[in-house]
C-alpha cells in the first residue's frame, strides 16, 4: 500500500503492517510517521527494537540475521534499517526478499531521506508497497503551505488572528520544521489565549539560531529561493552577520573536507556530519569541488571582516551573492539576481 503522510496514522492504527518503508524530502513528516509507527507497534507488543545504519560498506547479512534470529526477551520486535542512500543491487535484493516474507513476530522498517526516481520504481520499493506500506513525504507545495500551516495551528489549539497567521506563514514558508517549532513554542507561551502579530514576531526572533542552520542546509541542498528569501528573513528578524558567518564557515569546512575525502560513512563521521544533514551535503557534493569551497571560505572571511569593521550593509550584499553561488547559481546570474534583491535587503 502506498500512503501519504496525512493518511499514514489512520492506516497504521487500523492495520499494523509487517513491513514499512518511510522516506521522503520533508524531515518533519518523516519523523512524525516514524513516531506513529513506533508508538503503534509498541502498543501492539513490539517492545524491542534493533537498528542498523546501512551505509556504503554495510553488510546486509546483518539485517538478514537480525530478522531470522529470535529474541531472548521479546516475541515481537522491530528491525529497523536507516538507508543513507539507495541500497544498491545487493541491498535492494535483501530488502525485496525480506519484505516479501517477513518472519513472524518481526516488523521490518526501512527509513530513508530523498530517494530518486529509479529507487522509487525499484523492485525492493514495490515489495514494501505490495506486502506492507510505503510512505513517501513529498515537499509541501508553496500553494498548499498556508492550508497546511492553518491545520497545524488549529490542531495545537492556538488562536492566531489574520495578521499573526500571515506573519507566521512568511517567516516559516516552505520550512515545516521551523513552523512546527514555532507552533509548539506559541502553544507553550499562550495556550488558548489570542495570539497577535507582535507575539509571533517576538517568538520568531527568538528562533534565530535555528533559522541560521536551516538556511545553511537549504543552501547546501541547492534551494536558490532560500538563498534570497531565507537570508532576508534572517536580516529582518534581527540576526547579525557575525552570528551567521561562523556557522556557515563551519559547514563549508565540513563540505571541503568531504570533497577531498569522499562521501562514505567514515568520512561523514570524521567530518562530524550527522545522519539528518548528510542528504544536503551529498546534494552539495554533486555540484561542487574542494577548490570552489575554499574560494567560498575566503570570501566569507572577507565578509566577516566587513561586518566587524562597520561595513554591514555591504557585507549583507556580499553574503547574498555568496549564498546564491553556494546554492548553485552561475556567476552572471548571481549578479542579476543580486541586483534585483538589493532593494529588498
Amino acid at each position: 500500500m502506498q500512503l501519504t503522510p496525512e493518511k499514514f496514522s489512520a492506516a497504521v492504527h487500523r492495520n499494523l503492517p509487517s513491513c514499512c518503508l518511510i522516506a521522503g524530502e520533508e524531515p518533519l513528516l518523516i519523523r512524525e510517521c516514524v513516531d506513529v509507527l513506533r508508538t503503534t507497534a509498541t502498543k501492539a507488543g513490539y517492545d524491542e527494537r534493533e537498528t542498523f545504519n546501512a551505509g556504503r560498506d554495510f553488510d546486509w547479512n546483518q539485517l538478514i540475521d537480525a530478522c531470522a534470529t529470535g529474541s531472548l526477551f521479546s516475541t515481537r520486535r522491530i528491525v529497523e534499517v536507516q538507508l543513507e542512500a539507495s541500497p544498491g543491487v545487493g541491498g535492494g535484493r535483501v530488502l525485496k526478499e525480506l519484505a516479501t516474507a517477513v518472519p513472524e513476530g518481526v516488523l521490518l522498517v526501512a527509513l530513508a531521506q530523498r530517494l530518486d526516481a529509479p529507487a522509487r520504481r525499484s523492485a525492493w520499493y514495490a515489495s514494501f508497497e505490495r506486502h506492507g506500506v510505503a510512505c513517501y513525504a513529498w515537499p509541501v507545495r508553496a500553494d498548499a503551505f498556508p492550508a497546511w500551516l492553518a491545520t497545524r495551528v488549529r490542531s495545537a489549539g492556538l488562536h492566531l488572528n489574520a495578521d499573526a497567521m500571515a506573519l507566521l506563514g512568511r517567516q516559516t514558508e516552505g520550512n515545516l520544521l521551523a513552523a512546527d517549532q514555532e507552533i509548539a513554542k506559541l502553544s507553550l507561551l499562550y495556550g488558548v489565549q489570542p495570539v497577535d502579530e507582535a507575539a509571533v514576531r517576538a517568538s520568531v526572533a527568538d528562533s534565530a539560531h535555528f533559522g541560521v542552520f536551516d538556511w545553511i542546509d537549504r543552501l547546501l541542498a541547492g534551494d536558490r529561493l532560500a538563498a534570497t528569501r531565507g537570508l532576508r528573513n534572517l536580516q529582518q528578524t534581527g540576526v547579525a552577520l557575525p552570528a551567521i558567518t561562523p556557522a556557515l564557515a563551519s559547514s563549508l569546512q565540513q563540505l571541503e573536507q568531504l570533497a577531498r575525502r569522499g562521501a562514505d560513512s567514515e568520512s561523514f563521521r570524521d567530518a562530524r556530519v550527522f545522519a539528518m544533514r548528510q542528504a544536503v551535503f551529498r546534494s552539495a557534493l554533486a555540484r561542487v569541488r574542494g577548490r570552489q569551497v575554499l574560494g567560498w571560505l575566503r570570501r566569507l572571511t572577507e565578509i566577516d571582516v566587513l561586518a566587524k569593521s562597520g561595513g554591514a550593509e555591504e557585507g549583507w550584499r556580499e553574503l547574498q551573492a555568496l549564498a546564491l553561488g553556494i546554492a548553485g547559481m552561475a556567476g552572471a546570474v548571481v549578479r542579476t539576481q543580486l541586483a534585483a534583491a538589493q532593494e529588498r535587503l
